[in-house]
């Protein structure tokens, strides 16, 4: 399942293009369309979570070049003075891709550790009645 798959249409906040005004139609839709894809979201496995994380991750770094690119131009930063840009931007963003990837990571393996004690428990419990 790809995040297009997911979130199909939810990049497209109407009317928030630079310089386009939004008005309160434009906000109270983007609004349902973030509680209809925070609804999808929960529904979905930790799998697929960590697929849609790792997808996010991977666009934002093939656009982060050009986004501290037009940062740097906006605020006439010259390009090779840009440490500060990638540090407020990309960095941190792909860094909480990668710590939340990891933290669904870490619910997995801990759920499957979860099932293998139960599963031990289960036939320890098995085996003493029998042997009663």
């Amino acid at each position: 399942m790809t995040s297009a798959t997911i979130f199909k249409g939810s990049a497209n906040l109407g009317g928030a293009g630079p310089g386009t005004p939004n008005s309160a139609r434009d906000i109270d839709e983007a609004v349902e369309r973030l509680k209809d894809g925070a609804k999808r979201f929960a529904a979905l496995s930790l799998g697929d979570r960590i697929a849609l994380a790792r997808s996010m991750q991977r666009g934002y770094a093939e656009v982060a070049a050009a986004s501290v690119k037009t940062t740097c131009e906006a605020k006439g930063v010259p390009t090779e003075s840009a440490g500060a840009e990638w540090a407020l931007g990309p960095w941190i963003a792909i860094r909480g891709f990668r710590l939340i990837i990891k933290s669904l990571e870490a619910l997995i393996l801990r759920e499957r550790e979860r099932i293998k004690r139960q599963t031990i428990q289960r036939r320890r419990l098995r085996h003493h009645v029998q042997a009663a």
